[in-house]
């Protein structure tokens, strides 16, 4: 049985399906006012015109939650917020009061869509939500969910000095339609996270998007605790094939680097992230040029990404670079 969640620090169940091969029918497409949920008369939702190839897990149940599961879900917000740094000198931290979870897109879930949505997220001085603004390149049916709710969330005013301020902060929601990690999954939808990987699971996905944001439209920046598992599989078989090949040896965490390969596996630029010379740079670029084609990467139906970048080592611990120096392959 599988299940449909979102997460913050901890995952947030709504829905069950089970797993299925048949491909979406025009007279089993989701219906409603979503606009994720509009379809052509093909009968393919129209994010989806590109992807026909979307396999259909079959729904048990509705979204559904209780009051208990939306305050597990509200508590885990606000302690995220309680780890940012530049809050501990504020009178009192941005926390939220009522934040109802983004509905799981019934054709996301539909299509077996999983993955995270970081958003800069700007409050008043009365709490209110004044700006939503997605970070990266997320899957555009699930941000669409994501900014729709925050957009209606409410907060408790912050406070520095005694004066109620505006403040801004970047938050991630992981969708999550697995009700535990298969092997190798990203530790993103799990309810029995450590704070230490909750926290690493929150950065990964925070540095991950201005990665995005950075390198550019189309590019989706995959890490361990990402919450799409095909992907972190064919980041992991890159990585392995690299060490196969005798070529992975001069990555360390001392010199890590960003590989971004095109939808066909092939490498296209490298981004040194902590090489210091020119030579290193050339070195590391050198190192993957024959790596050649990995196979079709991993699309989600309905996105816009046509391209895979993540770190290699693919396990080393994710900093935010200051500057992303990025070098085109042959």
């Amino acid at each position: 049985m599988k299940t449909s969640a979102l997460s913050f620090v901890a995952s947030f169940i709504l829905a069950g399906c089970t797993t299925t091969t048949a491909p979406v029918r025009p007279d089993e497409k989701p219906t409603g006012t979503d606009p994720t949920n509009i379809v052509r008369a093909n009968g393919l939702p129209i994010e989806a015109e590109r992807r026909a190839t979307c396999r259909q897990p079959v729904l048990t149940r509705q979204n559904r939650y209780d009051a208990r599961e939306e305050a597990r879900f509200r508590d885990d917000f606000n302690s995220g917020l309680e780890q940012e740094p530049r809050f501990k000198r504020l009178d009192s931290p941005p926390q939220v009061l009522s934040n109802p979870p983004p509905s799981y897109p019934t054709w996301a879930r539909y299509c077996g869509v999983e993955g995270s949505v970081a958003m800069r997220v700007r409050t008043n001085t009365d709490g209110r939500v004044v700006s939503v603004d997605r970070i990266g390149n997320p899957h555009p049916i699930l941000a669409h969910a994501a900014v729709s709710a925050v957009t209606n969330w409410r907060f408790r005013p912050s406070s520095m000095s005694g004066q109620p301020i505006d403040v801004s902060f970047i938050m991630p929601i992981n969708f999550v339609l697995e009700s535990a990690p298969a092997p190798g999954r990203a530790e993103a939808g799990r309810r029995d996270l450590t704070a230490d990987a909750a926290l690493i699971s929150r950065n990964n996905v925070i540095h991950g998007a201005m990665i995005e944001s950075k390198l550019g439209r189309g590019i989706r920046f995959v890490t361990p605790t990402s919450s799409e598992p095909a992907a972190v599989r064919y980041a992991k078989a890159v990585v392995a094939k690299l060490d196969a090949a005798g070529k992975g040896a001069i990555f360390n965490e001392s010199n890590s680097v960003i590989l971004v390969v095109n939808a066909l596996g092939r490498p296209t630029s490298i981004v040194s992230v902590d090489a210091t010379t020119d030579l290193q740079r050339r070195q590391n670029a050198l190192a993957v040029q024959g790596l050649g084609a990995s196979g079709p990467i991993p699309l989600l139906a309905g996105d816009d990404v046509d391209h895979l970048a993540f770190a290699v080592p693919f396990d080393s611990p994710l900093i935010m670079p200051a500057v992303l120096e990025q070098t085109a392959l042959p």
